[in-house]
Formats: structure tokens, C-alpha cells, sequence
């Protein structure tokens, strides 16, 4: 959605909240390197770490958090790492959503 709105020069952001399940999966990955390549500045993705998967923790349990921002930054990310209980910190951050020429991903530590 972030690609289309780009071509069909649209001035909308496109949110993908995604957990700790999902960024085990290569799908992600092979869509956080296309939106680095085209500098989406207009996709935001909200990581939830909570080292959960749906039936069992998540293979990376802990070092989530930083296997995360290293594959969101090596695919031409910016990333952020947020408290996921601080309202007023998610509100500043999302308002400088769009600003530069790179992606975003946050993530939120619960």
C-alpha cells in the first residue's frame, strides 16, 4: 500500500502493527527490504515485543528487541525503540512520522 500510494503520488502513511510471530517470518523481511530500496517514508511498522508467539514463546525470546532493529536498519530502516505504555512518547514519535526518506519501524516494549 505504501508503493501505491508513492506511484500514484497519494499523501497517505500506511501502518503495519505486527508482533513477535510474524517477524520469524521471511514474508516480513522480503517486504521491510523492498520498502527500504524504495524508501517508503510513508510506511510505518509498529513491532509489539512481547516474546510471544500465539501458542509459545517466540524463537528469539529475549534478544527480540535487537534481532528486530538490526533487520529493520540493514534493510534501510529507521528505527525506534518505544515504551508501549507511554502515550504521550508514542504520540511525539508518531508525529515525526513521514520526515526524511527512509521507513519506520518502532518498536514497542511492553
Amino acid at each position: 500500500m505504501g508503493l501505491c500510494a508513492r506511484l500514484d503520488n497519494l499523501d497517505y502513511r500506511t501502518y503495519v502493527l505486527l508482533g513477535d510471530g510474524e517477524c520469524a517470518e521471511g514474508s516480513v523481511w522480503e517486504a521491510a527490504s523492498l520498502a527500504g530500496i524504495y524508501k517508503l517514508n510513508n510506511l510505518i511498522a509498529i513491532v509489539d515485543v512481547n516474546r510471544l508467539g500465539q501458542s509459545q514463546p517466540t524463537p528469539f525470546e529475549n534478544t527480540i528487541l535487537v534481532f528486530t532493529r538490526k533487520r529493520f536498519e540493514a534493510f534501510g530502516w529507521r528505527t525506534e525503540e518505544i515504551d508501549g505504555h507511554d502515550l504521550e512518547e508514542i504520540i511525539e514519535v508518531l508525529a515525526a512520522v513521514g520526515l526524511g526518506n527512509q521507513p519506520w519501524s518502532f518498536s514497542r516494549k511492553l
